[in-house]
């Protein structure tokens, strides 16, 4: 081959090459990780309502018994806001379907829908979460007749908790929601262009 094969060869290839996605084998790699934080969000929910039940029926008994004020107001506060976990919970919930006949933006789409509502759930925890529970025990406990110094003690060791509790949900977000929510965008920019 001479030079001038080589340029003629050269100027006749294309430029750009057409990649072609098998939509199954995208759809089946995102299905696992979709189905994996399914199954994680799933198990969180169980955990969550469970305790939440258990919450209400102790609080509700609490509230009968306890005979200070502020210690009846801090029970009720935790049984209302066990009420408030449920419904967010269940209302977080969305339901992603593998099903033959979706097509793969379709499926993307859906899923990221789910994502989304989860990364919007944690993000506001500490208003409906971490704050009435917080702020519930502590009136209940500070109604009880224990010291000062204990009432103090027990007031930081609740706001420690409630801050771990807020770091391990910002962790979750960023390490496992947002690089999936991020994921399904680019594929689903990908699979539009």
């Amino acid at each position: 081959m001479d030079e001038n094969e080589l340029k003629l060869l050269w100027s006749l290839s294309s430029t750009t090459q057409s990649v072609t996605i098998d939509e199954g084998q995208l759809l089946q790699s995102i299905s696992k990780q979709v189905a994996m934080m399914e199954r994680k969000v799933r198990k969180r929910d169980f955990r969550e309502i469970s305790v939440a039940v258990v919450m209400m029926f102790f609080f509700s008994w609490v509230l009968l018994r306890i005979p200070a004020v502020i210690g009846k107001v801090g029970a009720t506060i935790i049984v209302l806001n066990c009420m408030v976990v449920i419904y967010k919970l269940l209302r977080a919930r969305v339901k992603i379907t593998t099903d033959n006949t979706q097509n793969a933006l379709t499926y993307l789409d859906s899923s990221l829908k789910g994502i989304q509502k989860q990364i919007k759930l944690l993000n506001t925890v500490l208003w409906w979460y971490i704050l009435p529970f917080g702020i519930g025990v502590l009136c209940v406990y500070c109604s009880s007749g224990h010291s000062p110094q204990n009432k103090v003690i027990y007031s930081l060791a609740v706001v420690m908790i409630c801050s771990f509790t807020y770091y391990l949900n910002r962790r979750a977000v960023t390490r496992n929601l947002r690089p999936l929510e991020e994921q399904l965008k680019k594929l689903i920019k990908d699979l539009t262009i």
